[in-house]
C-alpha cells in the first residue's frame, strides 16, 4: 500500500529494476510511477529519447499533451519528450516508463 499523500501533485515511483525510493525491485528495464492530481492540478514527465510509456487512469479525467482521457483508459506514447498531465477532475494515474519496442 502507498501513502496517498506521497503521491498527490507529484510521481511516487512503485516500481524500478533497482528499487530506488523504497519502490518494489522488478527484473525489467521499467518503471511504474502513480501520482494523484486535484481537479485543475497539472504535473509534468521527462520521457528519456527512445523510451515509450504507457499510461493507465485509475478514475478521474485528464489530459495529456491536449489529449483527454477518463478513468479506465490507457493510451501508448512514442515519439513524445514532454508529457504534461492535466486533470479535468481528480484523478489517480498509472505512468510506465518502458524501454524501446524491438
Amino acid at each position: 500500500a502507498l501513502p496517498m499523500e506521497e503521491m498527490r501533485g507529484r510521481w511516487r515511483l512503485v516500481a524500478s529494476p533497482d528499487g530506488a525510493e523504497g519502490s518494489t525491485t522488478i527484473g525489467q528495464d521499467a518503471r511504474l510511477w502513480a501520482t494523484v492530481l486535484t481537479t485543475g492540478e497539472q504535473i509534468d514527465y521527462a520521457l528519456a529519447p527512445g523510451r515509450l510509456a504507457y499510461v493507465q487512469v485509475i478514475c478521474g479525467e485528464l489530459e495529456i499533451n491536449a489529449k483527454s482521457l477518463r478513468a479506465g483508459d490507457g493510451a501508448k506514447i512514442a515519439a513524445e519528450s514532454a508529457l504534461q498531465f492535466v486533470a479535468d477532475e481528480a484523478a489517480e494515474i498509472l505512468l510506465f516508463d518502458l524501454p524501446p519496442a524491438h
